[in-house]
């Protein structure tokens, strides 16, 4: 789904118009990212968690010959956690 698919079914829900919509799915991703920056971690009511998870160094491979090519250096990722009720709706 697009960004302007979403808005599109959230203008028609809520019947507002669509800059509206747009404008209030723009806040809920701000919120999330000034939640995960803060805490770490973001509850979105009805759907999953996300959280900050950092992924440990490791050696990259050329898999043509198998050497070495370097380090990737240890980084800074989002996980999401879906919650049951979304999991069982999805088997």
């Amino acid at each position: 789904m697009t960004k302007l698919e979403l808005e599109a079914k959230v203008a028609a829900e809520g019947q507002i118009t669509k800059a509206s919509a747009g404008r209030i799915i723009d806040y809920i991703g701000r919120v999330i990212i000034a939640d995960l920056l803060l805490d770490g971690k973001a509850n979105y009511p009805g759907l999953g968690i996300f959280t900050v998870v950092t992924r440990a160094p490791r050696a990259c491979i050329n898999p043509q010959n198998g050497q070495s090519v370097g380090v990737k250096p240890a980084y800074k990722t989002i996980k999401f956690k879906p919650f049951k009720e979304v999991k069982e709706k999805l088997v």
